[in-house]
């Protein structure tokens, strides 16, 4: 959960019902040129990729819906 803890607030991970990570997803062959050079060079990757975690989507859904 570190990742969350960087990218938002303390207040607000603490009001969030609840919260995951699911993944992520570099498709090289959507984006403009400039855009694909500066994430090649930031993230390191060299083609697309998906890293997308469906267990993580779903568990989510699950507890947000028995959250309320």
């Amino acid at each position: 959960m570190e990742q969350l803890e960087n990218a938002f607030s303390e207040e607000l991970l603490k009001k969030a019902a609840v919260k995951g990570l699911f993944g992520h997803e570099y498709n090289l062959d959507q984006i403009s040129f400039v855009s694909r050079a500066i994430l090649k060079k930031v993230a390191g990757i060299e083609k697309s990729e998906s890293k997308i975690n469906y267990d993580n989507i779903k568990k989510f859904a699950k507890e947000l819906e028995n959250s309320n």
